[in-house]
């Protein structure tokens, strides 16, 4: 799946200013690279959002299963209470039933899956762990388990 993003960077014309790279470029390529694994690995095809009350809320969307890819570094810089509370409020505006807020690389640490008390918020820290070039099994299954029973 080539989507034609840059991968390196050189002496240009046009600039990319170190907050567009941040705020905008690392994310639209976080939503790239979550789609591709979720397609090639995970045998799920998700729905990208791209306008109406939903655009916005969430990145991507199958059935009731609303979609958030994120790139948050540790738990210093996620604030659950509020990440979780917000994702709910964004679910109950598209009608959905569960919220899946996905890390896609491991940050530093231990960080373990998250399933909110309500199980309508699920945050999973990370699927790949860039130090073990692995994939975490235990985020894999839990995604697996959400969308088998969807059907």
């Amino acid at each position: 799946m080539q989507k034609n993003y840059a991968t390196n960077f050189v002496p240009n014309k046009y600039i990319l200013s170190p907050e567009m790279f941040n705020s905008i470029y690392k994310g639209d390529l976080g939503e790239v690279v979550g789609e591709f694994i979720f397609k090639e690995f995970l045998n799920i095809e998700l729905q990208k959002i791209r306008t109406n009350e939903r655009y916005e809320k969430f990145n991507f969307y199958k059935d009731k299963v609303f979609v958030d890819f994120k790139n948050f570094s540790g738990y210093k810089d996620f604030n659950r209470v509020a990440k979780v509370e917000d994702a709910r409020n964004k679910l109950k505006d598209c009608g959905g039933d569960v919220a899946l807020i996905v890390n896609i690389l491991k940050p530093r640490g231990n960080p373990e899956i998250f399933v909110d008390r309500n199980e309508d918020v699920i945050i999973i820290p990370y699927l790949y762990d860039l130090e073990m070039e692995q994939f975490n099994t235990k985020a894999i299954f839990e995604i697996q388990k959400l969308f088998n029973k969807q059907q």
